[in-house]
């Protein structure tokens, strides 16, 4: 089976939402009215992104045009420090593809284009929170933990 690899457009964008929420599900997220949130939040956080060109995605599609796995990364803007003086910080995301796929190899090929793209336009820092699932894939193509910390403090509504 083929599988032909094409950037997403502005047109996609409800492809993308659908998947990312398909993402969630597998993550074992199941708060239905919490996903459909985060959808309506989501489509109205990337739809700029992907006009501009700060977010693109990619698709795989097999040989009848259907689209079976996807992969983003968001072109952050960032502080230069001692090790990458780029202002410029890749974060993949929306990793997803669909179940009956996801033997073939389809996320590794996606993670690739991915890298390559960075490399091809200086981007040389690059993040991403993969699922356990997919941990391993990320180590794999050289992916290492970092030290960053992280905490969520509460807000006002």
């Amino acid at each position: 089976m083929q599988f032909t690899l094409r950037a997403a457009t502005p047109a996609d964008l409800p492809i993308i939402v659908k998947q990312r929420h398909a993402m969630f599900e597998a993550m074992g997220y199941v708060n239905r009215a919490e996903l459909e949130l985060t959808d309506a939040k989501f489509e109205e956080w990337v739809e700029p992104k992907l006009a501009n060109g700060d977010y693109r995605e990619w698709f795989l599609q097999d040989e009848d045009g259907n689209i079976v796995a996807g992969a983003g990364l968001w072109i952050m803007e960032w502080v230069p420090h001692a090790l990458d003086q780029s202002t410029q910080r890749g974060n993949i995301l929306n990793v997803y593809c669909e179940p009956q796929y996801q033997e073939l190899g389809l996320t590794r090929r996606l993670l690739i284009h991915i890298l390559d793209f960075c490399r091809e336009n200086g981007i040389r820092s690059i993040i991403s929170n993969p699922s356990d699932t997919l941990r391993p894939l990320y180590e794999a193509l050289g992916f290492r933990p970092t030290g960053e910390m992280k905490i969520q403090v509460s807000v006002p509504n």
